[in-house]
This record gives structure tokens, C-alpha cells and sequence, in this order.
């Protein structure tokens, strides 16, 4: 229901205005009466007043002097002007203020009442307008975001997509930096969107595949290296480990789309750039299809080191290789199916005797970049020294074999470490026996408890319904299910539930 307010001087006037109509059933609930302008302002800046039906003069301050003062407070309440004044300047005044209707008196209660409703009808077309917009403002940060989803991916129409976002410029720059996903995608009320819609109102701004997006229409060098500047001055708990800001060189926002396949094709790649430098991504070409000859010869020096059974030796040929990926520019893709074939060179080496060697295979078409497989090629080095090893366990000093059996047995206890084991259990030097330790196994304790530990918990991945938090406990994780899941992650390229998933059922059992 509506609420009026009726002013006039002369009481006999307000009180018989107010009594003149059958105001309920126009819409009004609430009907008050005030003797001057001044009383009336107090009112109306107390309390919403829809409608106002007031006498031109009047003392203390007169009806055209208040609605000046509630046109200056932005108060959205609405005027009838009753006068006995049949003035242009008192009407044309009266115009300038945007008063609905001025009524000459005494008026015709029926004149009155068509009056009023012309201005409740008025007043709910502007609330069926703010009803509009504030749904409009509702769904447009979901609009935004859909739109530009379809410039960046396809579909959608270029020039709704330039209207929605106000762009007019002719050249484009994209500008995109990898934020943290931490395992699901980001909301879109993200706190780092909202500091990025406040610092680049005039750019697009938006989150897309756990990315922060920016489109700007100012090129300029002097402008996207500012840009750069504050991007680089998100938290760093908010970016991702290896960000890198990748940026497209100026163009239509027709290439938008290219420049964002571009950007994806690279992201995989992201340890291999400068951090301190923006990767121009329409400016890097990637070695899709690497010279065979070429991936002959690194697969050969791979397989040479596997023979030596040194874990060293190993790892330094896998880091040149690393090396010649990047100075090379292979393509993730490229980088990945030449990782699938180091694999094969450790199964190979294994005799093709381990059962969860299926699995690790899925590690490397998983793995989300190069980092992934360069640490899963890692733990396939330790994993494959320790199996071989094991087999010839009697060629071990006794300090390293009895080692070698107590971190077997107690690698779920979270305190144990190689310093504990030489002051507890052997009574040695702790440094002596680390350098004996790596010497004959070809890694440090901490690799070889490591791979242990990860080793065990795909085991219990694969043949218990364990929960993720349990098996973090039972393998020496101290009950942190996601501290123990970032490690899992890092060392074979997925999350334990991902690994467990990979599993056939008929393997899966209770205990």
C-alpha cells in the first residue's frame, strides 16, 4: 500500500482533502497531513512517502521551496500541486520540479481522484522499471560470464558480445593469468574477480577455466605493462604455482578465440617460461611432431641409464631431457606421448612384473602439465631402483638393509625419519649413515620413504574402501587427508579419489 502526505496551512483544507476519497481502494494505506513545507520535509526524510499532494503557499517554507529540497535529497516521492494560484510562473516552476499535475482550486473531488491515479500509475511503472533492473543487475554477471565463455570457446554473437560489454575499440589485447584451482572451479564472486572489476572497471574482467581473463581495448605498451604490473600483485595464495601472465598481441576480437587456444595449448608449459616475462602466446610456435630420429635418441639414452640402476645418473638424464623439451619448444602434447615411451622404458626394465603399472600409465595421459610428468618420471625412477634393488637386497651393508626393513615396517609413524632410525635403532652416526644409505640405493632416504609411503597408499586405494583421510594416517600423513592428496598429486599426476577411480571394481574389496 501506498503512503500520502497532504499539506496545507489551513486545517479545514488538509482535513477535508483527507477526508474527500476513498483512498484505500486507490492503492493508499497511509494518510497523513502536515501544515507547512517544513513539517512536511521532516516527514518525508523520516519515513517513504509515495505521494504528496501540497498548497503552494504556505509559512516556515512554501510547497514549491520543499519539493526543490526533496529534488536536491534525490527523494523519490511524487507531487500534486492544489493552488489557488492561476500563475504561468507558479506552473512553470512547478514543471521544472517534475510535479505530476497542478490543480487549480477549489477543485472537483472526481478531478482530484483522477488525478491521483494518474500518479499511482505513474509510480508502478517506476517500480516495475526497478523491478527490471535490479533482475537485469542480478543475471548480469551470469550474462557476462556466459558471454564471454562463447567468445573464448565459440558461438555467440560477436557484436551482442561487444554491446553487452561496451567494447567500441577496433584492436584487442587478452591477457590471461592461471589462478589457484584448488580442485573445483572458482565462484564467481571470487574476492580476486571483485578486486579485478574494481582495478580494470574498464576492461573485461572474467573467470574462465580457473583463469583470470582480461580484454582491453587500450593497446598501448605503456597501458598493458601497467596491467601486467597489478596482476602480478594478486596473492600469491590466490595464483596458481607456476603462473605466468600470457598475453596475445593487439588484434579484432574476432582472434580472441585463437589467442585463447593459444593460451591453453601453452598453460601445460607454463614451468618452462620466465616467470618475470609475459609469454606472447601469438608468437610462440610449438614442435608438434619432434624429429623421430631425434625421439629415438632420447629414448636410447634413457634406456642406457636404466641399466646402470643408478638413481642419479638417472634423474640427470631425465633433467637433460627436460632441458631439450624446452630449448626445443615441444609442443605438451608432443612432451607427453615422449614421456609415455620413457614409461614403457621402465616397465621394460621391471619385466613387466608390477601390476600397477596399468595405472601409472593413466598417471601420464592425466597429468594437467609438465611439471606432472617430470615428477612422475621421477617417482618412476625411485619406485623402479627400489624393486630392482629389493631383488638383490643382499648386496646391502647390514646398517642399510636393516634400515631398508625398519622404514618397511614403521613408514606410517609420521615422526620417522633416517636421523631417528640411526640414533634409536642402529646407534650410528645419522650423516654416516645417510651418505651410506644413498651411496648403496642411489637416492636419499627421504626419496626412498616417499615412494614408499606413496606406494602404499595406491595399494590401499586400489584393494580397501579406506577412506582418503584414513589412508593419509596409515601412510604416515598424520590424518591429513588434503596435505596428502597435494602429494599424491604431485608425485603421479592426479588426486588419490582419481586414482581410485581408475580401478576396476572387481578389484576393490573391504578391509
Amino acid at each position: 500500500m501506498r503512503k500520502l502526505l497532504i499539506i496545507d496551512d489551513e486545517r479545514v483544507i488538509r482535513e477535508g482533502i483527507a477526508r474527500s476519497l476513498d483512498w484505500k481502494s486507490l492503492g493508499i494505506g497511509t494518510v497523513r497531513t502536515a501544515s507547512n513545507g517544513e513539517k512536511a520535509f521532516a516527514i518525508i526524510r523520516k519515513e517513504k512517502t509515495d505521494l504528496v499532494i501540497s498548497d503552494i503557499v504556505m509559512p516556515e517554507m512554501d510547497g514549491l521551496s520543499l519539493i526543490e529540497q526533496c529534488r536536491k535529497q534525490g527523494l523519490p516521492t511524487q507531487f500534486i500541486i492544489l493552488s489557488s494560484y492561476d500563475d504561468f510562473s507558479y506552473a512553470q516552476k512547478a514543471i521544472q520540479n517534475e510535479v505530476c499535475e497542478y490543480i487549480l482550486k477549489p477543485c472537483d473531488p472526481e478531478e482530484l481522484k483522477k488525478g491521483v491515479i494518474r500518479v499511482l500509475r505513474k509510480l508502478d511503472m517506476q517500480d516495475s522499471k526497478k523491478q527490471a533492473l535490479c533482475e537485469m543487475e542480478n543475471i548480469l554477471p551470469d550474462a557476462k560470464s556466459q558471454s564471454i565463455h562463447e567468445l573464448l570457446h565459440g558461438g555467440g554473437c560477436l557484436k551482442n558480445i561487444k554491446k553487452l560489454w561496451g567494447l567500441t575499440s577496433e584492436l584487442y589485447v587478452l591477457l590471461v593469468y592461471p589462478l589457484n584451482p584448488g580442485g573445483t572451479p572458482p565462484d564467481p564472486a571470487d574476492p580476486v574477480l571483485r578486486e579485478a572489476e574494481t582495478k580494470f572497471s574498464q576492461m573485461v574482467c572474467a573467470l574462465e577455466d580457473q583463469n583470470l581473463v582480461l580484454i582491453t581495448g587500450d593497446t598501448s605498451a605503456d597501458r598493458i605493462a601497467a596491467v601486467m604490473n597489478d596482476i602480478r600483485r594478486i596473492p600469491e595464495r590466490f595464483v596458481a604455482a607456476e603462473a605466468r601472465i600470457f598475453l596475445s598481441d593487439p588484434g579484432g576480437i574476432d582472434r580472441i578465440r585463437q589467442s585463447y587456444e593459444r593460451v591453453r595449448a601453452l598453460l601445460p608449459l607454463a614451468p618452462f617460461f620466465d616467470r618475470s616475462k609475459p609469454v606472447y602466446v601469438d608468437r610462440f610456435l610449438c614442435r608438434e611432431a619432434p624429429d623421430p630420429d631425434r625421439v629415438e635418441s632420447i629414448v636410447a639414452g634413457f634406456s642406457q641409464a636404466l641399466l646402470k640402476k643408478d638413481a642419479a645418473a638417472i634423474t640427470d638424464v631425465l633433467n637433460r631431457t627436460f632441458e631439450t623439451f624446452k630449448r626445443e619448444k615441444y609442443s605438451f602434447d608432443a612432451i607427453r606421448k615422449i614421456c609415455l615411451r620413457l614409461f614403457f622404458c621402465f616397465m621394460q626394465q621391471r619385466g613387466y612384473e608390477d601390476m600397477d603399472d596399468t595405472g601409472s600409465v593413466a598417471f601420464i595421459s592425466y597429468a594437467e602439465d609438465v611439471q606432472s610428468l617430470y615428477d612422475i618420471l621421477l617417482q618412476e625412477i625411485n619406485r623402479t631402483v627400489i624393486l630392482l634393488e629389493s631383488k638383490a637386497s643382499a648386496k646391502f651393508s647390514r646398517p642399510v638393509q636393516l634400515t631398508l626393513q625398519y622404514a618397511n615396517q614403521h613408514f606410517g609413524d609420521s615422526n620417522l625419519s633416517l636421523r631417528r632410525i640411526a640414533s634409536t635403532v642402529l646407534f650410528v652416526n645419522a650423516d654416516y649413515l645417510g651418505k651410506r644409505f644413498k651411496m648403496e640405493c642411489g637416492m636419499k632416504f627421504s626419496g626412498y620413504l616417499l615412494s614408499l609411503r606413496i606406494e602404499k597408499a595406491k595399494w590401499m586405494l586400489r584393494k580397501t574402501n579406506a577412506s582418503i583421510q584414513q589412508i593419509a594416517g596409515e601412510v604416515g600423513f598424520e590424518n591429513d587427508g588434503s596435505y596428502f592428496s597435494q602429494i599424491f598429486k604431485k608425485y603421479t599426476g592426479i588426486l588419490p579419489k582419481e586414482y581410485r577411480s581408475l580401478t576396476l571394481p572387481s578389484q576393490a574389496g573391504g578391509g
